[in-house]
């Protein structure tokens, strides 16, 4: 035999001609592949041999077929058998001199419309490149694979990777330590794991993410009560494809505990300014209300989330009043100095009434030093001011009227009327100076018998009248009264008992009228 060469042909599905089984075709490469002195191939022996048959299976199939020089009469009767529909794919290999003519890729051309594709170069060569490049790149998978291990096992996070199914594929050793989630687990799911960590609805948050390809967070703890930060990614490959999730473990107790150590100073806070008698205000320099207390809530009627945030002066302030409290505002926002003002001025409830509030109001400032806001105790005092209007009114109508009585008493000529405590002091004094001789600053505060002679203030007559008074509610009689200048003058004199509401003595009463020397009438007599 002399040097040989390697002739290959690779015909497509749909130009291949083979409905003969794999082993068929084998068993004709091998007799093709015999030498011509050893068989000859008989053509009707061949036909009677390569039946067709219908192909088992779509799937691609390879058949080699070594022959000599000589055998290119039985490759082209065997060609000539190979249905269209074979699905298979044919290497030739043909041996033969160097200078002697071949006819192979002229039968093969015949036999198909695909492609025929001559090697030239030893296979063995193609064979070793093949298995230095497969090594070359084992080795940069492997080195890849090495390095993404490293960094993995010096990320000091914890990490968990999942395929699609919830199995786990790797882990952190940081994840190994919080987790509690070890190497022997992998490939079973997470959920079947004994984890250290509370994650309710695990199974739901990871499937999340891989339908939305999305992330996830949540807040957890572990059995210590470490909080985490939760995060569940999704990944996708190159390709695009979905490829499972990353969980991963963030550290933020420390910052959990400085959010509940805040929340409970802001609540303390809260309670302390809560249970202060006085409404506590804090309004921006936005002019917007940034806290308010129990009391002020409930004089404005509002609950709190609807006050914070809200404009304090456009919301809470009559609209009469409204320029003027703003000004007051901007000049001590404006002022350099940590002083204390007061005003006063209406608010505005829910209800659309009107309540009088006495501020004391400073400045706030920032590090900086610029101010930043203005903090007001307010003290409810429409109640006072309707007191004191309504003082003022009955005052005004008190005046009014003692002065009508006086002038009606003065009008009597002989009259006068005044009035004492239980005890017999004049607290009120309506007599016409000119009656008794006194005035008014002179005789409020001295007891009344001082209007009694010096027998009847010694046998302690004054006092059994007022009790007389007391008992029965009033007493009557005439007899002698002393003016300021000692002189007598016979009168009739009517006391009567003042009670209250409830019915207790608050003083009394006497109106005298003075009759000169005409004794009429009879003097009550006391035993």
């Amino acid at each position: 035999m002399g040097k040989s060469k390697s002739r290959t042909a690779k015909p497509d599905a749909t130009a291949s001609r083979a409905d003969q089984p794999v082993q068929n075709g084998s068993k004709a490469a091998k007799e093709l592949g015999e030498s011509p002195a050893k068989r000859e191939l008989n053509p009707q022996e061949s036909e009677s041999q390569t039946k067709p048959l219908q192909p088992k299976e779509k799937a691609a199939r390879v058949v080699g077929i070594r022959t000599s020089g000589d055998g290119h009469k039985a490759l082209g009767q065997l060609l000539e058998q190979i249905q269209s529909n074979s699905g298979m794919t044919f290497v030739f290999a043909q041996h033969l001199d160097p200078e002697h003519e071949h006819m192979l890729i002229e039968l093969l051309s015949k036999a198909t419309e695909g492609p025929v594709k001559v090697v030239k170069e030893n296979v063995q060569q193609e064979l070793t490149k093949a298995r230095e490049e497969l090594e070359r790149r084992n080795l940069e998978l492997n080195r890849l694979h090495n390095d993404l291990a490293n960094l993995l096992s010096n990320v000091h996070i914890p990490l968990i990777t999942l395929d699609n199914d919830l199995r786990v594929r790797r882990i952190t050793p940081m994840a190994q330590k919080v987790t509690n989630v070890v190497p022997s687990d992998v490939g079973r799911r997470i959920t079947e794991t004994k984890l250290d960590v509370n994650v309710p609805g695990l199974e739901n948050l990871v499937l999340s993410a891989i339908k939305t390809s999305s992330t996830v967070e949540r807040e957890i703890q572990d059995q210590n009560g470490h909080w985490y930060s939760l995060e569940v990614r999704s990944f996708r490959t190159s390709e695009n494809k979905q490829d499972g999730v990353v969980l991963t473990l963030f550290d933020i107790d420390g910052q959990k505990r400085v959010e509940n150590n805040l929340s409970q100073e802001r609540k303390r806070g809260q309670m302390y300014l809560d249970v202060a008698g006085d409404m506590l205000l804090l309004i921006d320099s936005t002019e917007k209300v940034g806290l308010v207390n129990k009391r002020g809530c409930e004089l404005l009627g509002y609950a709190e989330n609807e006050i914070i945030g809200k404009n304090w002066f456009d919301s809470f302030i009559p609209e009469r009043v409204r320029v003027d409290t703003k000004a007051f505002f901007s000049n001590l926002m404006a002022s350099h100095g940590d002083q204390i003002e007061s005003y006063e001025n209406p608010i505005l409830t829910k209800s659309g009434q009107e309540k009088t509030i006495a501020w004391r109001a400073t400045n706030l400032k920032g590090d900086s030093g610029t101010t930043i806001g203005m903090l007001c105790s307010g003290e409810d005092t429409t109640a006072l001011r309707s007191a004191e209007e309504a003082g003022k009114h009955a005052e005004a109508a008190l005046r009014e009227n003692k002065e009508r009585f006086r002038i009606m008493v003065e009008s009597l000529g002989d009259f006068e009327f005044f009035i004492m405590d239980p005890t017999g002091y004049v607290v009120s004094w309506t007599a016409a100076e000119r009656v008794k001789g006194y005035r008014e600053d002179e005789i409020v505060g001295q007891h009344f018998s001082c209007f009694y002679p010096v027998e009847d203030f010694q046998a302690g007559r004054p006092m059994k009248i007022l009790s007389v008074a007391e008992a029965e509610g009033r007493f009557e009689e005439d007899g002698w009264r002393i003016r300021k200048s000692g002189s007598r003058n016979w009168a009739n004199v009517v006391i009567t008992a003042l009670r209250d509401e409830a019915g207790k003595l608050s003083g009394f009463s006497s109106i005298t009228r003075y009759i000169g020397e005409r004794k009429w009438g009879k003097k009550l007599q006391f035993n």
